[in-house]
């Protein structure tokens, strides 16, 4: 699968489940095919709350990936204004999340190759991201998105 497309089926993906659910979604990568395996053999209720309690009501599984970085200090505040204008200057309209929203993020990299360095900048948060999400199927996303974009000079910058 090619770095639009993933970037698009994960995006879909990580967004609230009622509104993907009942989608066809193609995809060959194993991982994505896993996820969606766990997905439409769990009722749909289940799933919903798999989601609130994955990421709405943990700050160690948050997909605004700048909380990973800044928490609430006030350079959050400025690193959100920073990846808005990237979304401005190309003719993104974000009206309904924070840029930081991992699923806007990818849906910027589908469209985007400023995108996709934007995600290396938050490679760390990923990383992070993964690593609290452990056993959970979500899980399976977060590391299609990491191989996508993992490179040598990115985890050269990490280390």
């Amino acid at each position: 699968m090619d770095a639009k497309t993933t970037y698009q089926v994960t995006a879909q993906l990580l967004d609230y489940p009622d509104n993907w659910i009942n989608q066809d979604i193609q995809t060959s990568d194993s991982r994505i095919l896993s996820f969606l395996t766990y997905a439409k053999n769990t009722p749909i209720e289940e799933l919903c709350q798999l989601y609130v309690n994955t990421f709405d009501f943990s700050k160690d599984t948050t997909l605004y990936l700048t909380y990973y970085r800044y928490q609430e200090q006030k350079e959050r505040g400025e690193a959100l204004v920073k990846i808005k204008e990237q979304y401005t200057n190309a003719g993104l309209d974000l009206n309904k999340e924070l840029p930081d929203y991992l699923p806007v993020m990818l849906e910027f990299a589908s469209i985007n190759p400023a995108g996709e360095t934007l995600l290396e900048q938050y490679l760390l948060a990923l990383l992070t991201l993964k690593k609290n999400l452990c056993k959970n199927p979500y899980n399976f996303l977060i590391e299609t998105i990491l191989r996508q974009i993992e490179t040598p000079k990115a985890v050269g910058d990490i280390q």
